[in-house]
């Protein structure tokens, strides 16, 4: 989740409650990166620059609410339980704020249910999964393929393999297109990463001996030594051919390396090939967030 506060007391409101969100759930909502940039632009250190802007928090009857924008255009809510409080206050909120999307954050079934009595619908639910790291260790490689860096393969060819693992009509890849951000261009590469990529040594990719891009691991970092499959992206036409499990298994070494202790990632709960192959690796949900409109 990327967010940006409008003036420095906006950014240190941000900080409160999801500090507040995170304890109550366990699972850290922010980049390491954001986290970074969030802190200076509070203290007054400088502007704060993401892929999705106009993000601020309020507090809603024991939920934190924020609102941002996408690509295009449109207002959605992102709204998190801090206390108790019944889920009408922020579905209220956000409703009279023009949003015709919230996101709930750790929602729990109840919350589903009285948000559909208020005549909102489930659009999108993401389980949240982790695992822990002690025991990462890499696969050998598929026949044919080793590692490049981003530096010799550029943003564009990550881009392109992104959008072509992204726009299968069937959803039969490992990852699904986010209607909320647009396609995957260099320009977006760039901005996400800016953002979201606190090295670019935690970008692990794929290429075959003729030096093609056939998959990318994205890791990320969040606080308190966790990590995250933030990208785990293979060619469809290397489908079926255990890339994506020996990208994941390398993306989790590599967070070990790091002295990351376990490693969380989002997940559309429809998207069956994905979540077996995390499973397989040991996964086990966490929690999940929920997507409602109206």
């Amino acid at each position: 989740m990327e967010l940006v506060a409008l003036d420095p007391r906006g950014a240190a409101a941000a900080l409160d409650v999801l500090d507040a969100h995170e304890r109550r759930d366990g699972v850290p909502r922010l980049e390491a990166a954001e986290r970074r940039r969030l802190a200076a632009h509070a203290s007054g250190a400088g502007p704060v620059t993401a892929d999705r802007a106009g993000w601020t928090p309020h507090t809603v009857d024991g939920w934190y609410l924020g609102l941002r924008t996408t690509h295009g255009g449109g207002a959605i809510g992102e709204a998190g339980r801090l206390d108790g409080g019944p889920v009408a206050a922020p579905l209220a909120a956000a409703a009279a704020a023009g949003a015709g999307r919230v996101w709930l954050r750790g929602a729990d079934p109840a919350d589903v249910t009285a948000a559909v009595g208020r005549g909102w619908r489930p659009r999108r639910t993401l389980l949240v999964l982790a695992r822990p790291l002690a025991d990462a260790a890499v696969d050998t490689a598929p026949t044919g393929l080793g590692f490049a860096r981003l530096a010799d393969v550029g943003a564009a060819p990550v881009a392109v393999l992104l959008e072509r693992a992204y726009e299968s009509p069937r959803r039969d890849g490992l990852v699904e297109a986010d209607p909320e951000a647009g396609p995957w261009t260099a320009e977006r590469f760039d901005r996400v990463a800016s953002a979201a990529l606190s090295d670019p040594e935690d970008l692990l990719l794929a290429i075959d001996d003729a030096g093609a891009l056939v998959g990318a691991h994205w890791t990320g970092r969040r606080a308190g030594g966790v990590g995250e499959v933030f990208n785990l992206a293979v060619d469809p036409a290397w489908g079926g051919r255990g890339v994506g499990a020996w990208l994941l298994a390398a993306g989790l070494a590599h967070l070990a390396g790091l002295g990351m202790r376990e490693v969380i990632l989002w997940v559309d709960r429809d998207n069956t090939p994905a979540r077996s192959l995390y499973e397989r690796a040991g996964f086990v949900a966490r929690g999940r967030d929920v997507a409602l409109e109206r």
